[in-house]
């Protein structure tokens, strides 16, 4: 089966060793995404769909956007199951192809996901771990720009957790991908909260770029991570607080509740109650 790869062309051990590695990531459990030209577009419409059937709107403050689209890894609260719909929407809004880690227990009842760029992990398992490491940096070096989401709390979370829940996988896979070229990590503070309409609005906060480079150990390289996704966190949970929502544009219009449809109905027909 080596042979078959074209990995094995002399007989030395050094050679031997490092095929065997690569045949051990070709040939490993990865639940990979997978895209289609026509599934993919029908997934992204049915997301959009189910997003706005549930929420009054999507709303998202991005600091410092890109002039043009630009590889990015998001690391992000994880507060419910929406989430990931919602990293959909903000990778194609911001002119990105769509990928994020999932974990395979998971992505193996709902492998529909992987047409919207869902990839397994496989935390059980340190060999596991490491191959969708290894996919994942793939994913962001490929020509076409990329998104990738992380959710470093591992499983869904409250958002008022402190200090919340935090893994080092997006860390790991920034040093591996700074390596060859430096990559731009955001934060993304997520929310879901009811400001007045019958039905919840998503909001989504998300940071400048910091951009990795090499020569940052991992353990490092979490600690700053770490901050800065708490950093947005609380700038969300302030913004809330304090009003200051303004900054927050509409990313995506919700179909409206029964508010919206009995005010549409008042302004028709001049109806006073």
């Amino acid at each position: 089966r080596l042979h078959r790869h074209g990995l094995i062309r002399r007989a030395s051990a050094a050679r031997v060793d490092e095929a065997i590695q690569v045949w051990a990531f070709l040939e490993g459990s990865v639940i990979e995404a997978e895209d289609h030209p026509l599934l993919e577009p029908f997934w992204k419409w049915y997301i959009a769909n189910s997003v706005r059937g549930h929420f009054d709107a999507v709303r998202l403050h991005l600091e410092q956007p890109d002039l043009a689209p630009t590889p990015t890894l998001w690391q992000a609260t994880h507060v419910s199951w929406w989430d990931g719909y919602l990293g959909v929407l903000l990778s194609g809004h911001l002119g990105l192809q769509h990928r994020v880690m999932m974990l395979e227990e998971n992505l193996s009842k709902y492998r529909f996901l992987r047409y919207l760029g869902a990839f397994g992990v496989d935390r059980g398992h340190a060999r596991g771990a490491l191959e969708s490491l290894r996919y994942a940096a793939l994913q962001l070096q490929q020509p076409k720009a990329r998104g990738l989401m992380m959710f470093p709390a591992g499983d869904i979370g409250s958002p008022f957790q402190r200090p919340a829940p935090y893994q080092s996988g997006a860390a790991s896979l920034a040093s591996q991908i700074a390596k060859t070229a430096p990559i731009a990590v955001r934060s993304v503070a997520i929310r879901l909260e009811h400001l007045g309409a019958s039905k919840p609005e998503a909001l989504l906060r998300v940071s400048a770029p910091r951009i990795v480079a090499g020569g940052i150990s991992t353990r490092d390289l979490s600690a700053l991570l770490q901050r800065d996704l708490e950093r947005e966190t609380a700038a969300l949970q302030r913004d809330l607080e304090m009003g200051t929502l303004s900054g927050y544009a509409v990313m995506l219009r919700g179909a409206g509740g029964v508010q919206q449809g009995w005010d549409a109905v008042r302004r028709k027909f001049g109806v006073k109650v």
